[in-house]
């Protein structure tokens, strides 16, 4: 499995800027996320983090990227309640609550000047 998450991306040298999504597991990243920075380089790259939890915030998940992915600039993340699997409510991004995240990711993304127009 480890070594399958290694070559999910060719030539991972490549990229200068890495968007890295995931869930909140127990109030910190997923094993596969760890394992996924464990096992590549990102020395010299610039993370771009996003997360979604069940109404519980991020935990740790952003400070685990920073301290975990070695010599890498980690810009802020952007966090989103998308559900309440708890009580059966698996995905609250539709309706209203849509454009409002939409909105949300737009200024988020346009604070590091990674949104095109």
């Amino acid at each position: 499995m480890l070594s399958e998450l290694k070559t999910t991306i060719p030539d991972f040298d490549k990229y200068e800027r890495i968007f890295i999504g995931s869930p909140t597991w127990n109030m910190a990243l997923p094993q596969f996320v760890v394992s996924f920075i464990d096992n590549n380089d990102f020395n010299g790259k610039t993370i771009i983090p996003f997360n979604r939890h069940g109404g519980y915030g991020a935990g740790s998940t952003f400070r685990q990227l920073s301290t975990s992915a070695k010599g890498a600039d980690v810009l802020e993340g952007y966090t989103v309640k998308s559900g309440e699997e708890t009580n059966g409510l698996m995905l609250s991004i539709r309706n209203k609550n849509r454009e409002k995240i939409s909105n949300e990711i737009n200024t988020w993304l346009e604070t590091f000047n990674q949104l095109k127009n």
